[in-house]
Order: C-alpha cells, then structure tokens, then sequence
C-alpha cells in the first residue's frame, strides 16, 4: 500500500459534514466523534515489541472524551527502530466540522453522516463506506497527473460484519495483482471489546494503515464488539500460504494493557496505555 503521511509540510485539513442542511438542528461535532470505548478507558498509547510487520505506534490525548491530538511513528518491524520523523495531527471541534493540523502530507477529510467518506491526499484518494455504522468497503484510487487526468485503481476491501463483529475482510492489495486476493476470518473471544480495540494485523485491510488515528477517534464507525480470538488470512494464489494469528490479553482494572500473538517463538506484544 502507498505510505502517503512523510513529506515535512504543516497543513490544516477541515473535515466538513456533507449529510447536514440548513435546517438541521445544531449537532456538535465533539457529541459524535467519540472513541469507540464503551464505558472504560479510551486507548492513550500503543507500542509493539518482538518482530512483527512494519506498524505505527501511537500516543493519543483526550479533552473531554474527544480525542485532541495523535502522534505516530513508524516502528520497522523490530522493537525499539523508527523510520522518518514522528507525525502529529492536532484536532479541534466546532459546530459541525473538524480541523486537523498535522506535520506530515496535507490530508483533507470529506465527511458524510458523521463518518470519513474519502482522505484525499495529494494524488491519492481513499474512499470508505458504511452500514448502520459499520465500515463495509474501501478502495484508494491514483490520480494521474497528464492530460485527462487519468486514474488508477489500488488497494481494496469488502468487509462483512456478523453480530456487530467482522467475520471477515475480503482484501485485494493491488488492482494489478493477477486477482490475487487475501481473505481474512475473524473469530472471537467472550470479551467485550470494551476498549474498542482494531484487530491487529487488520489495519491494511481495513484501509487505515498510517490512519489509525481516525479509527481510535471514532471517525471510521463503530469497532468490534468482542475481541478476537484469532484471525486466519489466506492468499487466493497459493493455497499453503494461509497464516493463522491467535491472541491473548492480559486485563487490568477491566482494561486490555497487553495483547500477544504470532508463535510461542517469536511472539508480538502489543502494549496499551490508558
């Protein structure tokens, strides 16, 4: 998937609702865009260890129970390795919009029923849609630049959900990938994901690798309602490539502070802060 978040530029992205008209009632912006948390605490830092795939660490700060800041780095797949510089993206709530500062690539926002409908950026677009609140698909799109204005279709996902949980991502990582696919299934624990934790290892195929921000904000739709217990992903070309992850959490106080997986070797922990 392109990484589009690097390029030094201070940019001021405004996220407008298109789904309000003038005689809506005022609904602010700050009552809808909450975490996905359910009554514990919302996630404040996440950071990996082990060796694991290229993923970004995060710290968030909350004003409120909105989210009002995020910084991100880029964690190379190997504990305690960065690569490029720490990105922030500062938020502020108004009436009926968003605005996000950021140092990284200017990334505008286009809102539709309280939810990212598209994140244009440069060339690139991703577009997501929703059900009832739940993200359902995505797609990215490259803008050619050159006469027409030609496009070019990228990385895809259809995603059924069951019972307010994913049962499974469909994820194409390339428009020129020979119909090459990967199928993700979901299955779940008895846990209430009350933290509103993203599935590791989902958040490409969810379309927000580098974007985690907008998930744990709430700007991506509702999380999953249990935890999962294990994710298995298969690649339609080769049918021994299939890799299962199994996940256990460590609970303090009712709240997820650790999440590991991969093999008893090698495993990843993922620590969360509150």
């Amino acid at each position: 998937m392109k990484k589009i978040f690097y390029a030094p530029l201070l940019s001021v992205a405004v996220l407008m609702f298109s789904s309000c008209s003038d005689s809506d009632s005022p609904t602010l912006a700050s009552n809808i865009y909450t975490p996905n948390s359910s009554g514990f605490s919302s996630v404040k830092s996440i950071s990996r260890s082990g060796v694991f795939d290229d993923s970004y660490d995060w710290d968030f700060y909350y004003r409120n129970d909105n989210m009002i800041e995020a910084y991100s780095r880029l964690a190379t797949g190997i504990s305690g390795q960065y690569e490029g510089k720490e990105i922030y993206y500062k938020l502020k709530y108004g009436t009926r919009d968003v605005t996000v500062r950021t140092n990284g690539d200017a990334v505008d926002l286009i809102l539709q029923n309280a939810l990212v409908s598209q994140a244009v950026s440069g060339n690139t677009t991703y577009s997501y849609n929703y059900s009832m609140g739940y993200l359902t698909s995505w797609n990215v799109i490259y803008k050619n630049s050159g006469f027409g204005e030609e496009t070019t279709k990228g990385a895809s996902s259809v995603i059924t959900w069951n019972d307010g949980n994913i049962s499974s991502i469909v994820y194409i990582p390339s428009a020129d990938a020979s119909n090459k696919f990967y199928t993700y299934t979901f299955q779940y624990s008895n846990e209430l994901n009350y933290n509103g934790l993203m599935p590791e290892v989902a958040s490409r195929a969810l379309g927000c690798f580098g974007l985690e921000y907008l998930y744990y904000s709430g700007m991506l739709g509702r999380g999953t309602k249990n935890l999962v217990k294990s994710v298995t992903v298969e690649n339609s070309m080769d049918s021994d490539d299939v890799v299962t992850y199994t996940f256990n959490y460590r609970m303090n106080a009712g709240n997820v502070v650790m999440c590991s997986y991969g093999t008893a070797v090698n495993p990843v922990i993922v620590t969360y802060g509150y």
